[in-house]
């Protein structure tokens, strides 16, 4: 299927045509005199001449514009320096302030002989420094250089600037092949929580509003409240009143150990009654201990005193949203069903099915990227570490093998939704890599724009001999070294299908 760019691109660029810029044009440009163009990339930047073709004692006007390869954008905002040398000692030169608009200077040169130039171009912001060398000068305008744009796509450095089109240099890279499968966003077994009451009562909002879907709750926070049976309510009064028994009577075993012992000391007590205080006093202490551990079975279930009523507290586990709510308040509730449904959604498993022939193929701890079904940008990859497991056993339904990673869920996917999983394989290549942002389809086949200059592009049809979510692996079509666009590639598709775009902005 053919992709094509937004009709919001393309009325963009009709309104870039509306602007007072020419039509398009594939083979030069409309001036009495012929424009030279040159381009130089340094480490970062892009310097773009235009220059009407010099002839010996004649004011030649030109363009220089420099772009920012790391942007797209206009760069520099400070003086311009050109000196002109045809290596006999021959000289002259322009200087300016300030450009004319941003990234963007104008001027004149006047050439005082025929021969081939040197044009040296020095800016102090951005500190640049480029030579356009082998410039042609002419003795008159008859013999002034010419030149055909051939077949190329031209777009000036207004509309490039403005639509985003960017290109960088290609290069040969190790590609490590990658498998897509379908996955799913799932939770882990220690972030989700369903709330039900230790024993059956009535349900009771804890404070007003009662919790809904959606609300954000912290761990330990107390989330509703269960009026029990009276039995129970009992129970818990009866093991509450047995411990405070039990505390008297252990004090009173205590207080009377000690008198023993000091009465032993001093010789006015038998060592029989100092055993006896001693028994005493250890017996209490395991009542004591068996009622704390009696009344602590009922505060661990929940069980609170609170306003003088005997109440169920339900906390919550863990910090999270409220994902369902299964009871309302004044509904009877039991063990056997939840009253609430937690889930902490800060981590999250990205659990991918992979096809049982495909299996093999996977490397041995395979990281893997993701990318939500319908968004724009390249996946994003995971923490190398991410790996949680990889199935050892083909499920019979499926005939897939499982493979888990764990995710923090910084943008928020929804548990259950899809995702592309990209996993990578033991296979690998070498070749020319390329974003995949770098790719246009038109009449069902792939292509690139490798551009020849600042504002000349040619289409190029490639074979796509791998993808890895992020970038793509070519087989053929484009070589090392050469510029290939790689953001706003469809901008230079409209051009080249015949949109009006200014074809350059070069004035006199």
């Amino acid at each position: 299927m053919r992709r094509t760019p937004s009709a919001a691109l393309a009325a963009l660029i009709l309104i870039l045509a509306g602007c007072g810029g020419p039509a398009p044009s594939d083979h030069g440009h409309d001036h009495e005199a012929a424009v030279l163009r040159r381009t130089v990339w340094t480490a970062g930047h892009e310097l773009h001449l235009e220059i009407d073709a010099p002839v010996t004692g004649i004011s030649a006007p030109f363009r220089l514009q420099v772009t920012d390869l790391a942007t797209g954008a206009p760069a520099g905002d400070g003086s311009l320096t050109l000196r002109l040398d045809d290596g006999e000692g021959g000289g002259g030169g322009f200087r300016s302030a300030a450009p004319v608009h941003p990234g963007t200077w104008e001027g004149a040169l006047t050439f005082p002989s025929a021969g081939r130039w040197t044009l040296t171009a020095e800016l102090a912001q951005p500190a640049r420094r480029a030579a356009f060398e082998a410039l042609p000068v002419a003795a008159d305008a008859h013999d002034a250089a010419t030149e055909d744009a051939g077949d190329g796509i031209v777009m000036d450095k207004e509309a490039q600037w403005l639509l985003g089109v960017r290109a960088e240099t290609a290069a040969e890279a190790p590609f490590r092949h990658v498998l897509r499968v379908t996955g799913t966003v799932a939770a882990p077994d220690d972030r989700r929580a369903d709330l039900a009451p230790p024993a059956a009562g009535r349900l009771a909002a804890a404070a007003a509003p009662f919790p809904r879907p959606g609300d954000r709750v912290e761990s330990g926070a107390v989330l509703a409240l269960v009026l029990p049976h009276a039995e129970t309510a009992a129970a818990f009064a009866e093991a509450r009143a047995a411990l405070a028994r039990a505390e008297a009577e252990r004090a009173t075993a205590a207080a009377e150990r000690t008198r023993a012992e000091t009465l032993a000391q001093d010789g006015a007590a038998a060592a029989r009654r100092l055993e006896e205080a001693r028994a005493a006093d250890a017996a209490a202490a395991a009542r004591l201990d068996a009622a704390r551990r009696a009344e602590r079975a009922f505060r661990d279930a929940g069980l609170r005193l609170r306003d003088g009523a005997v109440v169920l507290e339900l906390t919550a586990p863990l910090s999270g949203v409220v994902t369902e709510v299964h009871a309302s308040p004044g509904e009877w509730v039991d063990p056997s069903r939840p009253v609430l449904s937690l889930l902490d959604p800060s981590e999250v498993w990205l659990r991918g099915l992979v096809p049982e022939a495909d299996a093999p193929l996977l490397a041995d701890r395979p990281t893997a990227a993701y990318r939500v079904p319908g968004s724009v940008g390249d996946p994003i990859a995971l923490d190398d570490n991410a790996l949680i497991s990889v199935g050892v056993a083909v499920d019979h339904a499926s005939r897939t093998v499982p493979v888990l990673y764990r995710l923090r869920n910084a943008r928020a996917l929804p548990v259950g939704s899809a995702v592309d999983l990209f996993l990578h394989t033991r296979r690998g290549d070498r070749g020319v890599v390329l974003p995949r942002s770098a790719l246009v389809e038109t009449d069902g086949r792939a292509a690139v724009f490798v551009q020849r200059d600042g504002v000349t592009f040619e289409r190029r049809l490639v074979t796509v001999g791998g993808r890895d979510g992020a970038r793509v692996l070519l087989r053929d079509g484009v070589l090392p070294g050469e510029r290939v666009v790689t953001a706003s590639p469809y901008s230079v598709l409209l051009a080249a299908e015949g949109t009006s775009v200014p074809a350059h902005g070069h004035t006199h």
